[in-house]
């Protein structure tokens, strides 16, 4: 079975199951994608998050060994990957909205509520305070699929990413709700981004930035 834990410093989530666990996940993830059937700010995250999936899947990433009381002399491993807090809870948030307005299979529904209940779970194991609301919150933030939530997704995860383990919890919802809610500091972070792809040739959708080291 899926499980998710926190990570030590409040980075991210750890995403751990059994090949099987992950190959089921990893399925589900692709079908978003094809009835998506069209590379946009949507299909782009859920395959983000397939690909580190898929990795697990490879044991590619992390491994936990463990034994039963029923089968002591069988080894057998868990696989996980991190995945950082605000693209995982946008990548929910996506696949909730895609469910809200398609017709899907029973298994469908079943996965997205169980990543949402392991989100949920996880985040308030790290904060009683905090941990119950930010997955509600960050999942119905009205964000608007144009050019522009890309790059303000990434500005946004790049401010958390700085916050301390203490605040990360706290700050995130704010964060979160300053980069993608009217506002000064979104229009401002707008108008720096027409900027910087003016000044290097490209496409607004198209630019990235430099990403710390992230202590998860």
């Amino acid at each position: 079975m899926l499980q998710a834990t926190l990570t030590k410093n409040n980075t991210g989530i750890t995403l751990k199951g059994d090949f099987f666990d992950l190959e089921y996940l990893y399925g589900i993830l692709h079908d978003f994608v094809n009835e998506i059937d069209e590379e946009n700010f949507e299909s782009n995250n859920i395959l983000a998050l397939a690909y580190e999936v898929r990795k697990a899947m490879q044991d590619a990433r992390g491994r936990e060994e463990f034994t039963t009381p029923f089968a002591e002399d069988i080894t057998l491993y868990y696989y996980s990957t991190e995945y950082v807090l605000p693209y995982l809870l946008v990548t929910i948030g996506i696949l909730r909205h895609r469910l809200a307005y398609r017709r899907m299979d029973a298994k469908h529904y079943a996965m997205v509520y169980l990543l949402e209940a392991l989100a949920e779970k996880a985040l308030s194991e790290g904060s009683d305070q905090y941990g119950p609301g930010i997955l509600q919150t960050i999942t119905n933030l009205n964000l608007s699929y144009d050019d522009y939530a890309a790059p303000l997704l990434e500005m946004a995860t790049l401010d958390f990413l700085v916050q301390s383990k203490a605040r990360k919890l706290s700050q995130l919802v704010p964060i979160m709700k300053r980069y993608f809610n009217p506002g000064l500091l979104r229009d401002e972070t707008i108008s720096q981004l027409k900027k910087d792809a003016k000044r290097l040739n490209t496409t607004v959708d198209k630019l990235t930035y430099e990403w710390p080291e992230i202590k998860w």
